[in-house]
């Protein structure tokens, strides 16, 4: 069987971005401090199965997960405000909203 996900909108390039090059290597260092050394795409991989908005389910069974890029802009922006909140209580991690972009995919942060 082959599942084929057609999503509402590719979302948006920089969320993508700011999933990629922000969200994604905060929580390889949280794992990495906790014992565990994963790749950005193991990463990745772990924060869809945890992320209700990325699970692709049938008849109420999870059966797989979308890529962040094949989610919608609503559920892209869900999925990184889940992350954050359960980054903070699991990892005790905090991911600073971006402010804009460079080029080269880098980021500013907000100073506070």
């Amino acid at each position: 069987m082959e599942i084929v996900v057609h999503p509402e909108s590719q979302g948006n390039s920089r969320l993508n971005k700011y999933y990629h090059v922000g969200v994604v290597p905060a929580f390889r260092e949280a794992y990495k401090n906790s014992g565990e050394w994963l790749t950005d795409g193991e990463t990745d991989k772990r924060l869809c199965i945890e992320s209700p908005m990325a699970h692709i389910e049938v008849d109420g069974k999870i059966k797989g997960y979308k890529q962040f890029e094949d989610l919608s802009l609503k559920e892209g922006v869900e999925m990184i405000e889940h992350l954050k909140q359960w980054g903070a209580e699991n990892f005790d991690i905090y991911i600073p909203e971006p402010k804009n972009y460079y080029e080269k995919d880098k980021i500013q942060w907000h100073d506070k």
